[in-house]
């Protein structure tokens, strides 16, 4: 069973995108409410799974690492994997380097999005 599934299959299309510098990683993220100063965004990070040769980047096909949500007080739901591609709570030959990395995008975007987060670390 091929588990991958695109951006747009996942419901993520309309998520901002980050690229995790040197690995097959991409981390996306919706602000929950813009117009607030408080903060709040949901997350997911993807792992390049597979792409048919020739097609476009619209066609790449990803794995949910973890995905959740945070509020103005940093993350409050946090999953790993997804049943959508058929990990959902499970991860196998884990890079550690790399979802270090991709926990570390985590950490920023909250520092930045999250004003709790950020008074608490008195930024």
């Amino acid at each position: 069973m091929d588990s991958g599934k695109t951006i747009k299959e996942l419901g993520l299309d309309r998520y901002e995108l980050t690229q995790i510098k040197g690995n097959d990683l991409i981390f996306l993220h919706k602000d929950m409410c813009p117009s607030q100063e408080s903060g709040g965004f949901t997350f997911a990070c993807l792992e390049f799974h597979s792409q048919i040769l020739g097609a476009g980047v619209d066609e790449i096909k990803y794995e949910v690492i973890f995905r959740g949500s945070t509020l103005y007080d940093g993350v409050r739901h946090f999953y790993s994997g997804s049943e959508k591609t058929d990990n959902y709570g499970y991860l196998y030959y884990l890079d550690i380097p790399d979802y270090i990395l991709a926990l570390q995008v985590l950490d920023d975007m909250q520092v930045s999005k999250c004003k709790d987060v950020r008074d608490a670390r008195n930024l």
